[in-house]
């Protein structure tokens, strides 16, 4: 601070209470009046504005309005690239080779096979004749 008159750095400082009040602030009317000034230029930005509430009221519709224009433009316009993937995907997925199915046919064990065999030769049930002897070699 100078001896002479406050700053304005120094007067903003005081109005914010970040400086105490000097006696030359109470002796000067120049610094003073100045001060008062901030003061009153503070209270009347800090004060809440009088504004009316349908103005507040139709500046929200037309916000509502603006965000709801945007959200439908942008859907259409993924719709119809959303379309064509689905296209392409389901062309993907119809158009592959299928895989082959694998024949699961197991060879049965040798216990098994003499077990067959022996079942078949234990049999009490008759065994057909041959149709033709020539081809089983019976002649």
């Amino acid at each position: 601070m100078n001896s002479e008159h406050w700053t304005n750095d120094e007067l903003l400082e005081a109005a914010y209470g970040l400086r105490e009040l000097s006696s030359h602030s109470a002796i000067c009317a120049e610094c003073r009046a100045r001060l008062e000034s901030i003061e009153r230029r503070r209270r009347a930005l800090a004060a809440p504005p009088d504004v009316p509430d349908a103005f507040l009221h139709a500046q929200r519709q037309r916000i509502f309005e603006r965000v709801d224009a945007v959200t439908s433009r942008a859907v259409n316009r993924w719709v119809p690239s959303l379309a064509a993937s689905a296209v392409v995907l389901l062309g993907l997925i119809l158009l592959a080779p299928s895989p082959q199915p694998q024949r699961t046919v197991s060879a049965p064990s040798d216990a098994e096979l003499f077990s067959a065999i022996h079942a078949i030769l234990d049999s009490p049930e008759p065994r057909a004749a041959p149709a033709n002897p020539k081809w089983h070699g019976l002649r």
